[in-house]
């Protein structure tokens, strides 16, 4: 009998097929394709979206996720006024449900 291998039981979800409450993990492989050429380990304008303390902390100029207050995020201002990241209409809405829900982890 041959052992499972464990680093192949883990399932991927594509953001855009997920339908529970989002969370940072869920949303994180999101930020990799469509955020992570400019927002990567070498970030445009101070904003790395490569782990959640990053993304919580922003950019050089502040904030851009508000837990709890889509509207005053400046994440969904930009993605919702033709950034460069192409987003899905339920992608975008992950996004403003994950902000909403206060952001969590």
């Amino acid at each position: 009998m041959t052992r499972p291998d464990w680093r192949r039981s883990w399932v991927f979800i594509r953001p855009e097929d997920f339908e529970g409450d989002p969370t940072y993990a869920i949303l994180q492989p999101l930020f990799t394709q469509e955020c992570g050429g400019c927002h990567g380990p070498m970030p445009s304008a101070g904003l790395r979206l490569t782990d959640y303390a990053s993304t919580i902390v922003g950019s050089t100029n502040g904030a851009v996720v508000v837990p709890g207050s889509p509207d005053e995020s400046r994440m969904i201002e930009v993605l919702t006024s033709g950034h460069c990241a192409q987003l899905t209409e339920h992608q975008l809405e992950l996004l403003i449900r994950w902000i909403t829900d206060g952001a969590p982890q």
